[in-house]
């Protein structure tokens, strides 16, 4: 745990491994937060030399950054949640774990133990009633039987997007009346 090597030097070979254990939508996610965040923040310094104060310091930059809706800033001057700093401070955790791993460092200096984190809210989730769920599925009997079929398993089932555009039908059991849900499909740009 004696290493000179600066964490923009780790970091190939960190992206290395993770493209092999990631699913290609977290791999990406990954890739662009180390090159747009974590490399320009910490990329300079030694791997054995950084510590928890400067993960605190990070996580400061990451509480200001300007909220993006779509890919467009916001300007209103809101910044990200917290719950957004906590998923980028999992990419760099995620990074110094295999950094340990590897024998280049002792422990972690981005455990949660050793840093304070914004506290996040507690969304409030909206769902349709059964009066709104009725008049939406009124609505559709005028679609194409295609959006049809989509809602209504989003509506019946609670399905993500990804989840019900994946669907096989293999995945469906007439006999049982039931729907496996095993995969997601993703676009990656």
């Amino acid at each position: 745990a004696n290493s000179s090597l600066r964490l923009s030097d780790f970091v190939p070979k960190y992206l290395e491994v993770a493209k092999t254990t990631l699913s290609p939508a977290t791999y990406e996610f990954y890739s662009h937060n180390i090159n747009d965040y974590i490399v320009p923040a910490l990329g300079h310094l030694k791997l054995k030399d950084i510590r928890p104060s400067h993960i605190q310091q990070y996580i400061k930059q990451l509480t200001e950054l300007p909220k993006k809706t779509r890919g467009q800033l916001q300007e209103n001057g809101e910044t990200i949640a917290a719950s957004t700093v906590r998923r980028y401070l999992t990419v760099l955790q995620s990074i110094f774990k295999q950094a340990v791993k590897q024998g280049l460092l002792n422990e972690n200096p981005a455990n949660v133990e050793h840093l304070t984190l914004p506290k996040a809210q507690v969304p409030k989730i909206d769902i349709f009633t059964k009066q709104e769920a009725a008049q939406m599925l009124a609505a559709l009997e005028k679609e194409d039987l295609q959006f049809q079929t989509l809602i209504q398993l989003a509506i019946f089932t609670g399905a993500r997007r990804g989840e019900l555009i994946a669907l096989k039908f293999s995945d469906i059991d007439f006999e049982q009346r039931k729907i496996t849900i095993e995969r997601s499909a993703y676009k990656i740009t």
